[in-house]
């Protein structure tokens, strides 16, 4: 039927993380990684131990649970988080299927809630510190 591999979520997420040293930097790397463990906490509490098994319904299930504040701090999450959390998940699900751990097209059942009015836009203001911080950093790796 298929030439799929077994392989428990934590081992492919890991293998996940391997291949992103090559391509991004320590800040992506550390989100993407948060933002996979709740995914690796819905596959403990529902039993997934293999990636094989993981279907649209578990990835619907996931959604649900996410958005009602499962998993990390168990709190209601906002739309615009729910919405970075599926995409990680999407792109952690194509490079599944690139080692043969889900089927090929199982990360576009994976649908992203749509943001209006301005909800994807945050509300928090960045210190003067960090401002300063950033315009260093781009200072010295783009300077003049």
């Amino acid at each position: 039927m298929s030439d799929l591999e077994p392989i428990p979520p934590e081992q492919a997420v890991k293998m996940f993380h391997d291949a992103m040293l090559d391509e991004h930097a320590e800040s992506t790397r550390r989100s993407e990684k948060h933002r996979l463990r709740a995914f690796l906490q819905f596959c403990d509490e529902q039993g997934i131990e293999d990636l094989t098994e993981l279907s649209g319904r578990d990835l619907y299930r996931y959604r649900t649970w996410r958005r009602e504040g499962q998993g990390d701090g168990r709190e209601p999450i906002k739309r615009v988080t729910l919405k970075g959390q599926l995409a990680t998940l999407r792109r952690f699900l194509r490079f599944a299927a690139g080692i043969d751990a889900v089927p090929a097209t199982l990360y576009e059942q994976v649908t992203l809630p749509t943001m209006t009015n301005g909800e994807d836009a945050s509300e928090s203001t960045l210190s003067a510190d960090r401002a300063i911080e950033i315009l260093d950093y781009l200072e010295t790796t783009y300077g003049n």
